[in-house]
């Protein structure tokens, strides 16, 4: 018997149509899902980028109102310190008006009767007083007085001298303590 001869031709051609056909597609739907792919990434990145960037405004705002409040609070915290040395001036003033008071209420009670100041000048730690008196008795009673007046220890008789008009006209010059000079 003879042997018949098929022809294998056409088989191999859709068989091979067909590998091609299959792997194609593969590869055209690998193709698309990276394609797919690359799109999603893109969108998600760019939803990303979109929050990134709205959470980089909102930060923004609040650095920027943050930095107009320590503005106010830099700006409040000025005054009040400028607040607080004026009340220290002021207190210190007082507390200064209050003790002058005092020294000048204890110099009018250490005045004898017959003897008067006409002027009374303070400067460089220094009072310097003028005055008269019709005898001089009071005016070494005064001088004896005077030598209790704190926060004058130092007591420097000036000129002392009889007017036409019949009183003695004298000055006196008191030095403040080098202590209570440092305070003031």
């Amino acid at each position: 018997m003879m042997r018949r001869h098929i022809n294998l031709l056409p088989w191999r051609h859709v068989r091979r149509r067909t590998r091609l056909m299959r792997w194609g597609g593969f590869f055209l739907l690998a193709a698309l899902v990276v394609l797919l792919a690359a799109m999603a990434g893109h969108y998600v990145i760019r939803h990303q980028q979109r929050a990134l960037q709205q959470q980089l405004d909102a930060l923004l705002i609040t650095l920027t109102e943050q930095k107009s409040r320590l503005r106010e609070a830099q700006r409040a915290a000025a005054e009040y310190e400028a607040l607080r040395a004026r009340w220290q001036r002021r207190e210190s003033d007082r507390q200064e008006v209050a003790a002058w008071r005092q020294r000048l209420l204890t110099l009018a009670d250490a005045l004898p009767a017959s003897l008067w100041l006409t002027t009374l000048r303070f400067h460089d730690d220094r009072l310097e007083l003028t005055g008269n008196a019709y005898e001089p008795q009071a005016l070494s009673l005064f001088e004896e007085n005077v030598r209790a007046l704190a926060p004058f220890t130092q007591i420097t008789p000036g000129e002392t001298r009889r007017e036409a008009e019949g009183y003695w006209h004298f000055s006196l010059s008191l030095q403040k303590e080098s202590a209570d000079a440092a305070s003031h």
